[in-house]
């Protein structure tokens, strides 16, 4: 049997980059992906994260050479931010025109968009790999479930921590993915366990 090939990009959050580095599989991201990369955002709070918490439980992103960091403009993020609003928007009142133009502010970590009764707020960092992801038509790798959600409102494929180590060990990089669950659950990490998709 011929084997599977891997994909060209995946744009990890921080938490399954957390949670891969604490399962002892962060390194095999290229088994699976050609190009990882991390929006800057996330970069920026894995470098945060791991001088407080050390590298027990964080990546050195600067030791997982494979592991590229990318910047995404405000531009970028306002206006999917202003699409995500107008699709949620319009799922909310069963119209299929825009309302109205959203309010968008960016506040402490996170962007919000309104209009009348209807609020979005996303974590930048969250938003980021999205962005980044649908740019270079990849795949999010995201536990968040307001992450996953966006990512699919725009149409964006998207694997869960437990998703990405159960495809390590569907393609034989990993015995046991139960194992390495296990391990990520031990350091208090519970990964996000979604209903198997279609």
């Amino acid at each position: 049997m011929a084997p599977t090939p891997r994909g060209d990009v995946a744009v990890f959050d921080t938490s399954p980059l957390q949670a891969l580095h604490r399962g002892g599989v962060l390194e095999r991201v290229t088994e699976l992906f050609e190009r990882p990369l991390v929006p800057r955002a996330v970069a920026d709070e894995t470098r945060w994260s791991h001088r407080k918490l050390g590298s027990r439980l964080v990546p050195d992103l600067g030791v997982h050479s494979a592991i590229k960091e990318c910047t995404i403009s405000n531009d970028v993020l306002r206006v999917t931010m202003e699409t995500l609003f107008r699709r949620y928007e319009s799922r909310a009142t069963g119209r299929r025109a825009p309302g109205s133009t959203p309010e968008i502010a960016e506040y402490q970590g996170k962007i919000y968009a309104w209009s009348g009764r209807l609020q979005l707020t996303h974590a930048i960092p969250d938003l980021e790999v999205v962005v980044l992801a649908r740019q270079l038509g990849g795949t999010v790798i995201a536990d968040d479930a307001r992450a996953l959600r966006a990512a699919e409102a725009l149409g964006v494929p998207t694997l869960t921590t437990r998703e990405f180590v159960s495809r390590l060990e569907a393609r034989g990089f990993i015995p046991s993915s139960s194992h390495v669950v296990a391990r990520i659950e031990a350091t208090g990490y519970m990964p996000t366990n979604r209903a198997p998709r279609p």
